[in-house]
């Protein structure tokens, strides 16, 4: 079961927010949140954004609307 902190930097990362936005949101270190980040992932076995991506839309963590500004956008 993924914690709330976990749902809330998938999401971001799911939304191509860099690493660096996400500490400065959270106030934390860019380092902190960057080994935060690959322990995420490496836990949830997810090998790069798109899998992250992927996964916050199977749980729930990205709205419709907010995958196709994400798709639109590229």
């Amino acid at each position: 079961p993924l914690e709330a902190e976990d749902r809330q930097i998938l999401r971001l990362i799911a939304l191509g927010v860099p690493t660096w936005r996400i500490a400065a949101d959270l106030r934390r270190g860019d380092k902190v949140v960057e080994k935060y980040r690959a322990n995420l992932m490496r836990r949830l076995n997810l090998s790069s954004a798109a899998a992250v991506a992927r996964y916050a839309v199977s749980c729930n963590l990205l709205t419709r609307e907010e995958v196709d500004q994400l798709v639109s956008a590229e």
